[in-house]
């Protein structure tokens, strides 16, 4: 009975190493996408949340109020960016318009924002 080379060895390894290395970089690529979903997923879950939040609130409303509610009162990612009422904050006839900026996670900083814009009707 005769057993592998040396040589028969060392490229066995190497060819079991460069599997593992494909299959790998597949699954690293396949998580990655799916946290860059799950990120969106939660930028668009906190525009809708801030917008019917401001709508039943009203005009007393902030951005950490809003950040707390979101996330049960812990701090944490997508958040708003703080509402300052000289830029972000237009009275029209009809409405007030607010502008956000939501700030999320890109990679491993939160540099990533997105900005929207919510309507809210005035009573006259």
């Amino acid at each position: 009975m005769r057993g592998f080379s040396l040589t028969e060895a060392l490229i066995g390894l190497l060819m079991v190493s460069i599997v593992f290395a494909i299959v790998g970089s597949g699954l690293s690529v396949v998580l990655q996408s799916l946290n860059a979903t799950t990120n969106m997923q939660k930028v668009v879950e906190l525009q809708n949340f801030a917008s019917r939040y401001i709508n039943v609130v009203g005009t007393s409303v902030t951005a950490e109020v809003i950040n707390l509610a979101f996330h049960n009162g812990r701090v944490g990612y997508p958040r708003l960016a703080p509402i300052n009422p000289s830029t972000d904050v237009q009275t029209g006839t009809y409405y007030v318009k607010y502008r956000l900026r939501i700030q999320s996670f890109e990679g491993q900083k939160p540099e990533n924002f997105v900005t929207f814009y919510v309507y809210r009707y005035r009573q006259y």
